[in-house]
């Protein structure tokens, strides 16, 4: 039997919101649509927010590894954000990104 106080609102058990788990489905798949200039732009864009997830998550700094990475990264770095109990304000960061991508 499932532990039912452990899912979230979604039913998933991830401490990530439905909200914030469809904008990093929405920044991968634009990922994958970008040119290599457009997705270099987009690293570029998102590096500000993977920085500030790592600091708030008491890391170092986040390592390059190419626009491919990117929402692999993202995805990784918001879980561990939410599951510490620190992800206030990443949807409206997240949806700022998205927003911004080329």
């Amino acid at each position: 039997m499932i532990d039912s106080s452990t899912l979230d609102s979604a039913g998933t058990g991830s401490p990530v919101p439905a909200e914030s788990s469809v904008e990093l489905d929405r920044i991968r798949r634009r990922f994958t649509e970008l040119s290599v200039a457009g997705a270099e732009e987009g690293m570029r864009r998102a590096r500000p927010l993977l920085a500030d997830l790592g600091a708030r998550l008491g890391r170092g700094p986040v390592p390059d590894l190419g626009a491919a990475a990117v929402p692999d990264q993202l995805t990784v770095l918001v879980f561990d954000a939410y599951r510490a109990g620190v992800g206030s304000g990443v949807r409206s960061r997240l949806t700022a990104l998205r927003r911004g991508l080329p």
